[in-house]
């Protein structure tokens, strides 16, 4: 930190993820109003001594990550979807605190691009501010986090899962937002009605959806934009690299391609719905553990024989169009 014998009233932690700069003369509560702002590999130094600057001028406490191993995974597809894109986490003392940093730091950073932040809500056209009411000062208990509390004791979640939810006992300091709601019907590119979420990871989901132009339930992929698989290659780079292949493949046993699209710098890649069991719901049928009689036990290899067959032979088929 640089020049940082300027600020006497500053306090210093470090341990092997975070580095905790508090202001002695700050008092952080329990819960309130807090900022996290993203970045992405190129410009995250740069974001960090601006938003540094501001936090000690305006004698706010805050934490970063403090190495690139610990940064890379908050970037890329290991976050959770509810961790991914936290780099800095701002803690104002009041509302007043609050309201003036959110300013400020738009400002300072409205030329900046980084990565949604799926729990909170995002600040203006901000593309790295992000803001939600949660826990500011409360360590894990048992491994979980804190709870929130309101005026007469009762508890709620912190988080309750990748979206932003201003909890009901708090004055909304921002009203008039859309915020999740599971009567909201969410259409995308005006024609795919979502549906469900198959699977769910901070890079982006899978979601089944109604096509509404052919009108059959299709298969939607989704790649948030700067979310790093390696500081190589980018989600979306790796779903661009399956719409080629998939493309190229003329097979009936490979998922056809609908479209590809982008929708507010996301990349999303529609493809053909074939039914078919999930292999999640078939592991106990196939579970390797189980004590079985003799003839079930030869019901079993044959099975498993089966289809470990036609695996190998669809696979050989790829290989023969140069795709390994």
């Amino acid at each position: 930190l640089e020049n940082i014998d300027l600020y006497s009233n500053v306090i210093i932690e470090n341990n092997n993820c975070f580095t905790y700069v508090s202001m002695s003369g700050a008092n952080i509560p329990y819960q309130g109003w807090k900022i996290h702002i993203s970045a992405t590999l190129e410009n995250y130094q740069d974001i960090l001594e601006k938003t540094m600057s501001c936090c000690y001028k305006e004698s706010t406490s805050f934490k970063y990550i403090n190495n690139t191993k610990d940064l890379l995974d908050i970037f890329s597809k290991k976050a959770s979807p509810i961790e991914v894109g936290k780099f800095i986490t701002i803690y104002p003392e009041n509302d007043t605190k609050f309201l003036k940093m959110l300013e400020l730091l738009h400002k300072l950073l409205e030329a900046f691009q980084g990565i949604q932040i799926l729990t909170d809500h995002r600040y203006k056209n901000s593309n790295v501010l992000f803001y939600r009411y949660g826990v500011m000062n409360a360590k894990l208990i048992n491994g979980e986090r804190p709870l929130l509390k309101d005026l007469e004791g009762n508890t709620y979640p912190d988080i309750q899962g990748a979206y932003y939810e201003c909890p009901s006992f708090i004055e909304d300091l921002f009203p008039g937002k859309s915020y999740k709601s599971d009567n909201n019907e969410i259409k995308l590119n005006n024609r795919y009605i979502m549906k469900s979420i198959l699977h769910e990871t901070g890079s982006g989901n899978v979601y089944t959806a109604f096509d509404t132009i052919n009108e059959k339930i299709v298969i939607v992929k989704e790649a948030r934009k700067n979310i790093y698989i390696n500081k190589d290659l980018c989600a979306i780079d790796l779903l661009q690299n399956e719409y080629h292949i998939l493309s190229t493949l003329q097979k009936s046993f490979i998922p056809k391609v609908v479209e590809e699209f982008f929708d507010d710098g996301n990349y999303y890649l529609v493809e053909e719905y074939i039914k078919g069991e999930r292999l999640d719901c078939l592991k106990n049928k196939f579970n390797l553990l189980l004590r079985r009689s003799p003839t079930e036990h030869n019901i079993f290899c044959d099975n498993i024989s089966k289809i470990i067959t036609q695996m190998f032979e669809k696979l050989d088929s790829i290989h023969k169009e140069g795709i390994l």
